[in-house]
């Protein structure tokens, strides 16, 4: 008792939370980015993959718009 090891954590401020929801939006868009990247490099013609990650990108864009507080 009387540690401050015993103590619980405060739960994570709003702030901290949207922070984290951007990094990983903006950790995303740099995946599927590169996943496009190698599609097109390899030359694999897969329409499909790139339109899936295309697809993930936008939606993370509007995550980080929401987040900053635009209706994008």
């Amino acid at each position: 008792m009387g540690r401050s090891g015993d103590r619980a954590k405060p739960p994570p401020a709003d702030a901290d939370i949207a922070n984290a929801d951007i990094a990983n939006a903006m950790t995303a868009i740099l995946l599927h980015s590169e996943a496009i990247r190698q599609h097109v490099t390899r030359g694999t013609g897969a329409q499909s993959g790139v339109d899936h990650s295309t697809d993930h990108i936008m939606r993370n864009v509007r995550r980080i718009w929401a987040r900053l507080g635009d209706p994008a």
